[in-house]
């Protein structure tokens, strides 16, 4: 009995190592997940942060990206522009109004790192945010003031255009805030170099507002690395929903699934026949 325990402990010794010999870092973070896993929720937390990333398509249609810029909504692009090269970023409203406001935004600059940059508005005049060519990805901004926003706010490559808007708006937007809303409301990310990142669930809602008439959509979470190359796009998942009214779902990950650093991930409409959709996913990152 002795013999069995002691080979039993030597074989718990060895699984310890081989763990440890695969990913220390990891290992030496568990805790967070097992002993006080609401830490990671913390702003400012120097181990690692959750986040709850959600967007919305007020007029979906088949191959619309789901987020709150696109086509009829504010004139962006149906299919989100994910950008191959580093780029300046340019903030503007179309009230002239706006010109208390700062808007936070954030994203990753120019050596896939997460960064945050804040820029005060000028009203239809387009402004700089943060550092030129420095900028790779938005994924968030939003009214960081006590003044609300009077106009939609653009947030793009273009440095020009009439009355706030943007010169190639349907093409090279990269964010907005919607009147009313205060900030973007997109099911888009891209995971940074000094971060490991894990999705714990997908979430998707569709709303038919017509009685009687039963709609449709099928929702594609779908990936994309950029490490060592950009590679094409693949589904991570399908979503079916029917509503004659709303219905959701959401598929919980056990184990989460990992994304390798580079990663890009958004949903995409495939097929739809309703008014209004809604997507959101979860994530917990550790930082390296």
């Amino acid at each position: 009995m002795k013999r069995r325990a002691l080979l039993i402990g030597l074989l718990a010794v060895t699984m310890l190592f081989s763990v440890g010999a695969i990913d220390s870092y990891l290992a030496n973070r568990m805790e967070l997940f097992t002993t006080n896993p609401l830490s990671l929720g913390h702003a400012d937390s120097d181990e690692g942060i959750v986040i709850h990333k959600f967007g919305r398509n007020d007029e979906p249609t088949a191959a619309d990206d789901v987020w709150d810029c696109s086509e009829t909504a504010i004139g962006g692009p149906a299919v989100y522009p994910f950008q191959s090269s580093a780029f300046s970023l340019y903030a503007s409203s179309d009230n002239a109004g706006d010109t208390s406001q700062t808007i936070t935004v954030e994203g990753l600059d120019a050596n896939w790192e997460r960064v945050q940059e804040d820029v005060d508005l000028d009203g239809q005049n387009f402004e700089l945010v943060g550092t030129a060519s420095n900028w790779l990805r938005v994924f968030r901004a939003y009214n960081a003031s006590a003044t609300a926003l009077l106009g939609n706010v653009y947030l793009g490559l273009d440095a020009t255009g009439t009355l706030g808007v943007p010169t190639n708006v349907a093409t090279t937007l990269q964010a907005c805030i919607q009147i009313g809303n205060g900030q973007t409301l997109m099911a888009i990310y891209t995971t940074a170099d000094d971060e490991q990142t894990w999705i714990t669930q997908f979430c998707s809602t569709v709303l038919d507002i017509t009685p009687g008439t039963p709609g449709y959509a099928t929702l594609l979470p779908q990936i994309r690395l950029n490490l060592p190359a950009t590679q094409s796009w693949r589904v991570s998942t399908t979503f079916g929903l029917g509503a004659d009214g709303t219905s959701d779902r959401c598929q919980v990950l056990h184990p989460p699934m990992y994304l390798a650093e580079r990663t890009d991930v958004k949903f995409t409409i495939e097929g739809v026949s309703l008014d209004y959709i809604t997507s959101t996913f979860n994530m917990v990152i550790i930082k390296k």
